[in-house]
């Protein structure tokens, strides 16, 4: 028996396990022989959700009807994938074929990661060895936001609508008027201009619409993360930092590899948006851009006047949600000073006038009202 399974190895270990005690009720993870003594079987700790996990063997499973016959598991380092292999009667062939079978029907119907948000590690690459505690993907919840979270200036935020939130909202009526899901995406521009927590925003509304989110951050191994996010489609790859890996002109062979799968035979028609996020979109091999692989050049820009009145509207309130600003301030003279600087400078400016209104109103219950002035000299 030798018969390759794909998906992530915690995974089929854990569709395995469903399918033998499911079908069987009781199998025997069997020890192994050698010149030393016998070895007891491995078992590896599998986790199920943020929260769950389960003991899973990796080493023979017997059932008891096969007559001392094995199925066994092997991680297979060129491929990043479990291979069954096993020993057993002929007249047990097809019995096994059926396991397998199930095994990945389960794969298909009832996958661990199928549907939600997990960041991927390909730090096993580097050494070979993969360990289950230490190289399985994480779930990762989806912070809970909502689209009025994440303010982007007009254009950015219709772009996204176009490319991104419709096809994970509305993926069917997509695909019945001849949209593909499959999508190239770069959103670039410098620090602080709302990329990650853009993605933050995708892993919600994607996980909401049943579609898997994968978050990846060594671009590195983004070609094996595409291939991946294809077995687990319809889905969503978030890789940052992509121009670590695609920038210049000469052909790397992570380049050459990325470029490969992005529009591979095998990759054609995968149901995946593929979305990559750099600094430094300028530095970018113009391979890498070409359309067919780069569908959408996204480029996050700091807030405009408009958006730094939606900022000044978001921060000033206090934690119940109540306004702060006076019912007199001028919004638009406001966002006219505060357009092209970083969110974070525009939060800072804002937490810094609620600070010094509670020092100078110490006593008050609320901040509505108060006035802010300038702060103390300590000379």
């Amino acid at each position: 028996c030798h018969h390759p399974l794909q998906g992530i190895p915690a995974d089929v270990l854990f569709g395995m396990w469903t399918v033998l005690d499911r079908d069987y009720g009781f199998t025997k993870a069997l020890a192994d022989k050698t010149w030393f003594g016998d070895v007891p079987p491995v078992m590896v700790n599998i986790k199920t959700s943020p929260t769950t996990s389960v003991s899973v063997p990796f080493s023979k499973i017997s059932p008891p009807a096969w007559e001392g016959g094995y199925i066994r598991p092997v991680f297979d380092n060129t491929a990043g994938r479990i291979i069954m292999t096993g020993e057993f009667k002929r007249k047990f062939q097809k019995e096994v074929d059926n396991v397998l079978m199930s095994i990945e029907q389960q794969l298909r119907t009832t996958s661990l990661y199928k549907g939600k948000s997990i960041q991927l590690n390909f730090d096993w690459k580097k050494t070979g060895e993969y360990n289950f505690d230490l190289h399985s993907p994480v779930f990762v919840t989806p912070p809970n936001l909502s689209y009025a979270d994440v303010i982007l200036n007009k254009p950015i935020e219709t772009a996204f609508q176009s490319s991104i939130f419709s096809r994970l909202c509305n993926r069917e009526m997509c695909i019945k008027n001849g949209i593909a899901f499959k999508q190239g995406v770069i959103l670039g521009g410098p620090y602080g201009t709302g990329k990650s927590l853009s993605g933050a925003l995708i892993s919600k509304v994607a996980t909401d619409n049943g579609v898997t989110f994968i978050h990846l951050k060594d671009a590195k191994y983004a070609a094996e993360a595409m291939l991946i996010a294809k077995h687990y489609g319809p889905s969503v790859l978030f890789c940052e930092d992509i121009d670590q890996v695609v920038q210049g002109e000469a052909r790397t062979e992570d380049l050459n590899n990325i470029l490969n799968t992005l529009d591979g035979i095998d990759t054609k028609n995968m149901e995946v948006i593929c979305i990559f996020t750099t600094n430094h979109p300028e530095r970018i091999n113009s391979a890498f851009l070409r359309p067919g692989r780069i569908d959408k050049l996204i480029l996050m820009e700091l807030p405009d006047s408009k958006s730094a009145q939606r900022f000044l509207e978001k921060h000033g309130r206090a934690a119940d949600g109540t306004s702060l600003l006076s019912s007199d301030i001028d919004l638009e003279a406001c966002g006219a000073v505060l357009a092209n600087k970083p969110p974070a400078f525009i939060a800072s400016i804002i937490d810094e006038a609620k600070t010094l209104a509670i020092y100078h109103n110490p006593d008050a219950t609320s901040l509505e009202g108060t006035t802010t002035i300038n702060p103390p000299s300590f000379s």
